[in-house]
């Protein structure tokens, strides 16, 4: 009983967490190929925000500007794509094959 319990506990926070995710928006990049030096969010003034590896070849933020994502590929390339704002989601995939362009995925 104890265990089930715990598994109940532990589910809700997970909810609580995803459901606080989306509520304040996030942007999370998607790099299938492994082909993402760094990630992060900058705007048309030039701020930028990093975002965070995690794993299972992915960059997360909450974001705190308004802006576009550009990803820094191992090879020297550059991508930018997908538009970012306060309490959106908002998910961009590197697409496979050469080269470092993002697409929009949600």
């Amino acid at each position: 009983m104890r265990r089930v319990y715990g598994i109940g506990i532990a589910a809700a926070v997970l909810l609580t967490a995803a459901l606080a995710a989306k509520l304040v928006g996030s942007v999370v990049v998607l790099d299938p190929d492994q082909k993402a030096a760094s990630a992060r969010l900058v705007t048309s003034d030039g701020r930028a925000q990093p975002l965070h590896r995690l794993p299972g070849n992915r960059f997360y933020a909450v974001p705190r500007l308004e802006g576009t994502v550009e990803v820094r590929c191992r090879n020297g390339e550059a991508g930018l794509g997908g538009y970012v704002t306060p309490h959106v989601a908002t998910r961009v995939s590197i697409q496979p094959g050469d080269g470092c362009r993002l697409i929009e995925i949600s």
